[in-house]
């Protein structure tokens, strides 16, 4: 991954963010600590792009935030990337890759996209341990994707928080 880059995510609302934050917490004081970003939402990630491409993004977000309204995403189980992230996955759901291609489309493809919120970064033997806790601990809910964050990272720089098309 480049130096610098920029990340899209669709954020959940204050009663998920509440319930994931209760899940890591628990996690904390198992004493799984973790080097994942402390300071962000809990979210999925859309995308990460090229820094060139941050106006593109400026105007994607202002569509989708224009055409999708909050809707609802189970969280159903757990996953891994390689030995080092322990994550939730949400269940397939319309809506989110409606979204996530509707911020792609003639950008790229990101084809590999794996939907996930992450709960530690860490070493192989604290994951696993963490894999051991939310095994035990883990039910699956209702979330609701609410707004769209960007980031720049490295170095952090918030960029936009912006809510979904609200109803009546």
């Amino acid at each position: 991954m480049k130096e610098t880059f920029l990340c899209v995510m669709a954020q959940y609302d204050q009663d998920t963010e509440e319930r994931l934050a209760e899940i890591q917490r628990s996690m904390v004081e198992a004493g799984l600590i973790g080097r994942q970003s402390k300071h962000l939402k809990h979210h999925i990630t859309l995308g990460i792009f090229d820094v060139s491409q941050e106006e593109v993004l400026l105007d994607r977000i202002d569509g989708i935030t224009r055409d999708f309204v909050p809707f609802e995403i189970r969280l159903g189980s757990l996953g891994l990337f390689r030995t080092d992230v322990l994550f939730i996955s949400p269940v397939a759901n319309p809506d989110l890759h409606r979204m996530h291609d509707a911020l792609h489309q003639g950008i790229d493809e990101d084809a590999n996209w794996v939907p996930h919120s992450t709960m530690l970064i860490d070493e192989k033997g604290a994951i696993l341990l963490g894999v051991e806790r939310l095994a035990q601990t883990f039910q699956s809910f209702t979330a609701r994707i609410e707004s769209i964050g960007f980031y720049q990272f490295k170095p952090t720089r918030f960029i936009l928080e912006k809510p979904l098309k609200q109803t009546i």
